[in-house]
């Protein structure tokens, strides 16, 4: 929003139909009573520099929640988030062809940039491990494969998590969340 669309909302003078009806849905929220009594938040809604997202800025927004340190689960953990890691490096560094730091954020949190005020619930990772068991089956025996353990990282946004067998549509029905996987060693 330019500077002058701001000084046409907030002033009061400009009677243009566009900028009523903007000026009667803030007043309807309270943001044009802000606006009009401090002039300082204001700056809020001015377009500033954006700052670049870094490795540094997104791990730091997305904190992990590791098991308890020395066990099973919290190797597969490291292995796990290793590899997110480097998948953001990879990111942050371009060579992931169009996908950027800036929209692993915006599918974890659903905005492409921290907010200006933070994340209301802040996004985490938590880890699941998910327990697979598959069977083949060859003209009417079947045999059961050992079963294997897929660690999942959730960036948890909201309430439910990304279930395995969830589809892309499922999961954008919900607020947005994201999962890496990685199989992990078979166990018997």
């Amino acid at each position: 929003m330019g500077e002058d669309v701001l000084e046409s909302i907030f002033s009061g003078d400009d009677q243009c139909p566009c900028i009523m009806e903007l000026r009667g849905g803030l007043k309807k929220v309270g943001i044009y009573q802000i606006g009009r009594d401090l002039p300082i938040f204001l700056h809020l809604l001015r377009p500033g520099p954006s700052q670049d997202l870094t490795v540094r800025i997104v791990t730091n927004l997305l904190k992990p929640a590791f098991s308890e340190e020395g066990t099973n689960s919290r190797k597969f953990e490291n292995e796990v988030y290793e590899l997110f890691m480097k998948y953001l490096r990879v990111a942050g560094s371009g060579r992931r062809g169009v996908i950027s730091l800036a929209h692993v954020l915006q599918f974890a949190t659903g905005t492409d940039e921290e907010p200006v005020l933070g994340f209301v619930l802040h996004p985490s990772l938590r880890f699941v491990e998910a327990i697979k068991s598959a069977m083949a089956s060859h003209k009417g025996t079947s045999v059961d494969e050992p079963v294997r353990k897929v660690a999942w990282v959730h960036v948890m946004t909201a309430s439910r998590s990304v279930q395995p067998d969830d589809t892309l549509e499922e999961i954008h029905q919900e607020p947005l969340e994201s999962q890496c996987t990685k199989n992990l060693p078979e166990t018997g």
